[in-house]
């Protein structure tokens, strides 16, 4: 038993995988909506009303072309970068190493990316099966067409990050520090209910992994109320337009 646990907490220990486990503890809802989708795709639901074609075979302009496979994958983009926005303000408050690095929003994207590639498997698989059936389309066809919804999704993640890190940025730095200040109010009324997250390592990008420093967790806390002294005015415009 204590083998068992000494590994739990050595998985949960790597950013991603400690991600996927609090997604599957705390985000029904979010998981609810990848449930579905993936449903669709497989043909679970909603087969009777063939809305597995709608992925398989989407069509643009009444034909099935690389372009509708484009918008497809756009789509896609846009939903996954949906889900890693909502949960970099949900749970980026338990995990305040992130503060000390460059680009935090990327980096917590690249370690929550878990779900949105096992649906894409699920995707590549499903869309690999209805070529198969079809003796009028090849293999290569169907190569073809997963690289425009690559293509799609890549564009609609670029653009999406762009977005945030261009002109928009240095709003968007305060919303999320207004809506992490919150966080730590509703936090500290809960009189601890939530236990400190403890990670060790961490994507840096799909190809790195990195050590978190110890000092990393010290520097966050002075960042954050450094950060919060400066932009209380600030956050105080900010909440009232949100208002």
């Amino acid at each position: 038993m204590k083998r068992i646990e000494r590994i739990y907490r050595l998985l949960s220990s790597f950013f991603p995988i400690h991600l996927f486990f609090l997604h599957l503890r705390s985000s029904q809802l979010m998981l609810l909506f990848w449930l579905f989708f993936g449903s669709m795709t497989l043909g679970m639901a909603g087969r009777s009303l063939g809305l597995y074609h709608l992925f398989w075979s989407p069509e643009y302009l009444d034909a099935n072309s690389p372009w509708a496979y484009l918008i497809l994958g756009a789509s896609f983009g846009l939903f996954t970068m949906t889900f890693h926005i909502a949960s970099y303000l949900y749970y980026s408050i338990r995990f305040p190493f992130l503060a000390t690095l460059s680009s935090p929003l990327f980096r917590f994207s690249i370690n929550n990316s878990a779900i949105p590639l096992l649906y894409f498997a699920v995707y590549l698989s499903s869309t690999a099966y209805f070529y198969k059936l079809d003796p009028q389309l090849t293999y290569r066809d169907w190569g073809y067409a997963m690289s425009f919804f690559v293509l799609g999704a890549t564009l609609t993640v670029s653009l999406t990050m762009s977005y945030f890190f261009g002109v928009n940025q240095r709003f968007y730095r305060r919303l999320l520090s207004r809506i992490g200040q919150l966080a730590k109010e509703q936090k500290s009324l809960d009189s601890g209910s939530h236990k400190p997250n403890r990670i060790t390592h961490y994507l840096a990008h799909f190809y790195s992994i990195r050590r978190v420093r110890p000092t990393d967790q010290e520097k966050a806390k002075i960042r954050a109320s450094v950060r919060s002294e400066r932009n209380r005015e600030q956050l105080r415009k900010i909440e009232s337009l949100l208002k």
